[in-house]
């Protein structure tokens, strides 16, 4: 199996644990990003989750509550998710993407 498919595996057991929508969207979203092998590398070799990511972006969120609610813009998550997973644009800018991911390959 690639690093990319390995990434995504990963990614999708753990999105499916959590059972959560936004969980979801940071998973398709760094999913995306893994067509590149560095950040599939990074992803991989990481020993943290997208449920560890979910629990630093809500925390933001909750730091910026008025009254009891608080928010973090999508594209505010995403990068925070690049950051947590140490993907630096290059990563994911000047690599050639891998063309032929095989969903099949994760069932």
């Amino acid at each position: 199996m690639s690093i990319n498919n390995q990434a995504i595996e990963k990614l999708t057991k753990e999105m499916m644990e959590a059972n959560n929508p936004f969980v979801q969207a940071l998973e398709e979203y760094l999913t995306e990003l893994c067509r590149h092998a560095a950040v599939a590398e990074k992803i991989t070799k990481s020993n943290k989750t997208l449920k560890e990511l979910e629990k630093e972006v809500m925390a933001v969120a909750k730091s910026r509550a008025v009254g009891s609610v608080g928010q973090v813009s999508d594209v505010e998550a995403f990068t925070m998710a690049r950051a947590f997973f140490d993907i630096d644009e290059e990563d994911y800018k000047e690599q050639q993407e891998v063309s032929n991911i095989d969903v099949l390959d994760f069932i």
